[in-house]
């Protein structure tokens, strides 16, 4: 309970911030209201609907140099999560600080719910996150540093784990309760006096994914492995992460080049080249290789290869996934300007293939425009891989209308249909102040 009371209290402070220094500060923002209407049926014309109503309030408070924001997300259960953040500079140096609170969510049975502890209350706001941002140049040398505090065992919204006992912690890594862990990413990028880029990253108790909160995803996060007890307990939680090299802007022969080379422990050394060309002035080629560099066990191997080609209105690609130089995967793609000289339109298509099922997927989209308002049509074709008769079947079809009513206002109505009947009808409205 005293952890909600600190969370109701801070957003409470940053609103009185906000309004109290209009008069002498830049305040912007928006508000963005969402309402999703999913029918309990299909069966008749008249149905009972589940209606969705969700919120966000962004407000940016901009003093002397130095910029407040408040990014609040607000459902029928209450508020989802919070976001404050703090962006000034310090002389030559650009901080960016970020605190992240967030309601646990988890999915059961398809639907989404509020976690409940172990006493089956359901649980409330709770902090997940402190991320500290640092930019530097010292004479053409950008210096990037990020250290993030969070809780590792904070759920994902998208698992299963309806559990969650938010007020207790126990420093065991990967049960129901917080766990807390320290990790720091430090980037080094340059160029050369030719105009190549190269650039070095470091992660220490960092790994290179993605920390998730309902409607909220941050890049990076701590790794598991440095949080909990340390055994023996006076040992220092640190491990070498990865150290990834990069170059780019190197042109040989007109081809331009790029290198992603990754280290990381008890691996082996992975390296990314691609390389992209024009082709008689008409026809763009990329290529992209990844392999696995030699080590003391193991001898240089083929990872995937993948190779794109595109020339006008089309564009297709082609990839190995294994490394047998052999095509695994397809991809087609057409974007069409239907009556270019009066009311255009325009149409694309994606087709996707996989060896040895042919045509998998099949996606069509009409978009128009006329002055403030746009609508588009999106229809979906899916192969069903464990059904009788291997073929496209209809997926769904969703049209959608947005717009700009004013300076302030737009707008957006989606609604969607499957063979089943209608599958939802969603409405947002913004204003931007």
């Amino acid at each position: 309970m005293s952890r909600n009371i600190h969370v109701w209290a801070t957003l409470i402070v940053m609103t009185f911030i906000a309004f109290h220094v209009t008069a002498q500060a830049d305040v912007t923002g928006s508000l963005d209201i969402d309402i999703n209407m999913i029918p309990m049926g299909t069966q008749t014309e008249a149905v009972k609907y589940n209606i969705d109503l969700e919120s966000n309030l962004e407000v940016n408070v901009t003093l002397s140099g130095m910029t407040l924001g408040a990014d609040l997300g607000f459902g029928i259960p209450g508020i989802e999560f919070g976001v404050l953040s703090l962006a000034t500079e310090l002389g030559a140096m650009l901080v960016f600080d970020q605190f992240v609170f967030a309601t646990p969510f988890a999915l059961d049975d398809d639907e989404t719910v509020v976690t409940k502890n172990g006493d089956g209350q359901i649980n409330g706001v709770a902090f997940v996150s402190k991320r500290i941002g640092l930019s530097l140049n010292l004479a053409g040398v950008n210096i990037e540093n990020l250290a993030v505090f969070e809780d590792v065992d904070f759920p994902n919204p998208f698992s299963d784990n309806v559990i969650y006992n938010i007020g207790v912690t126990n420093n065991i890594v990967g049960d129901q309760t917080p766990t807390w862990g320290f990790g720091n990413q430090l980037t080094i990028i340059g160029q050369t006096v030719s105009g190549i880029s190269i650039a070095a990253i470091f992660g220490i108790c960092f790994e290179d994914g993605l920390k998730q909160v309902k409607k909220r995803t941050f890049f990076g996060r701590v790794n598991p492995a440095c949080a909990g007890e340390p055994s023996p307990p006076e040992k220092s939680l640190l491990t070498f992460d990865f150290h990834t090299f990069q170059i780019e802007g190197f042109n040989l022969g007109g081809v331009d080049l790029e290198m992603e080379t990754t280290f990381t422990p008890l691996a082996p050394a992975t390296i990314d080249v691609g390389a992209g060309f024009r082709l008689l002035d008409v026809v763009n080629i990329n290529v992209d290789l990844e392999a696995e560099l030699p080590s003391a066990t193991n001898g240089f191997r083929l990872s995937g290869l993948s190779a794109s080609v595109s020339t006008g209105a089309l564009s297709f690609s082609f990839s190995d996934t294994d490394g047998d130089l052999a095509f695994d995967t397809g991809f087609v793609f057409t974007n069409i300007t239907l009556n270019p000289n009066q009311n255009p339109a325009t149409l694309t298509t994606s087709s996707t293939f996989i060896k040895d099922e042919g045509l998998t997927s099949q996606v069509f989209t009409l978009n128009l425009r006329r002055g403030s308002m746009n609508f588009s049509s999106t229809s979906v074709f899916f192969k069903d891989f464990f059904g009788t008769e291997k073929k496209l079947d209809w997926i769904s079809t969703s049209f959608s209308l947005s717009g700009v009513l004013s300076e302030v206002l737009n707008y957006a109505m989606q609604l969607s249909a499957s063979p089943t009947g209608l599958s939802g009808l969603s409405i947002d409205l913004g204003i931007v102040f």
